[in-house]
């Protein structure tokens, strides 16, 4: 928990989003995500993408305030993941009149669903509930099951271990989050770098289209590349500005100025005629 922040500066909403108003926020607020049963590759996409918005401000922001924030994170993280202090934490948000997503009978599922059997069966994509064995959501044409790479058997996405065979499929998915995460990270370092143009291509290539499981990291990924691709214009228009600022000083012999104006738009993001 923070117990010292500058005079009037909330880190939660101005460094992590987070608009909800308790404070501290709890672990599902920290997170941003739904009260209720998520995957484990939900939770741990959620911990890495707080933990990059901090490191956004490492900079400029209070370093005793970033490593408690980040303590924080993965304090909520181990919460989540780990099953009793998870029902300790449901429990009492339940008692505090929280809304919290009850689990199935098999001790598995979302938020919880008009009653029936279509409420053992939610999909993690949009949350509607489904007939029990059917393979794709109603509502949104998401998969519900998947085959384990072990031994073929199929399994409810919201399962840690294969039914048919013990494989770790939590693992497995931890392992497919943390893929995305390093090429998010990779892809953030080329854009600090003013490599965009390859930072916009390396998110652009992780694999997870229509996955569930693989949602919040792959929608980060693809938002990325979208914001990427959105700087990317605005610096080329820059630059077009600054070959026409650089024509004119040269036509009126200008010339100390003309490094200047070339100096305005990163080296990596000069056009070849600005270089020139």
């Amino acid at each position: 928990m923070i117990s010292k922040t500058p005079v009037g500066f909330d880190p939660y909403r101005m460094w992590l989003e987070i608009k909800t108003p308790r404070r501290p926020p709890n672990p599902y607020e920290l997170l941003m995500i739904e009260p209720g049963e998520v995957p484990p590759s939900e939770v741990e996409a959620a911990a890495a993408r707080q933990r990059r918005s901090l490191s956004r401000f490492r900079s400029n922001g209070d370093a005793n305030l970033l490593q408690s924030l980040g303590n924080e994170i993965d304090r909520a993280r181990e919460t989540l993941l780990n099953r009793d202090s998870k029902a300790q934490l449901d429990s009492t948000l339940r008692a505090e009149g929280v809304s919290v997503g009850r689990t199935n009978g098999n001790g598995h599922g979302r938020a919880s669903h008009p009653s029936g059997p279509s409420s053992a069966n939610a999909c993690l994509s949009c949350g509607a509930g489904n007939e029990e064995f059917s393979k794709f959501c109603a509502s949104c044409g998401s998969p519900l099951f998947r085959r384990c790479p072990q031994c073929e058997k199929e399994n409810t996405l919201s399962v840690r271990f294969c039914v048919g065979c013990g494989h770790n499929l939590a693992a497995m998915d931890a392992d497919r989050v943390q893929r995305i995460q390093e090429a998010i990270e990779q892809g953030w370092k080329l854009h600090d770098a003013f490599e965009l143009t390859k930072a916009i291509a390396f998110v652009r290539a992780v694999e997870g289209a229509g996955d569930p499981l693989l949602k919040s990291p792959y929608s980060e990924a693809m938002r990325l590349a979208e914001q990427w691709t959105s700087e990317l214009e605005q610096w080329k228009a820059r630059d077009g500005v600054a070959v026409q600022r650089s024509a004119m000083l040269i036509e009126t012999h200008r010339y100390a100025e003309v490094a200047a104006v070339a100096d305005e738009i990163p080296e990596p993001l000069r056009s070849a005629e600005l270089k020139r």
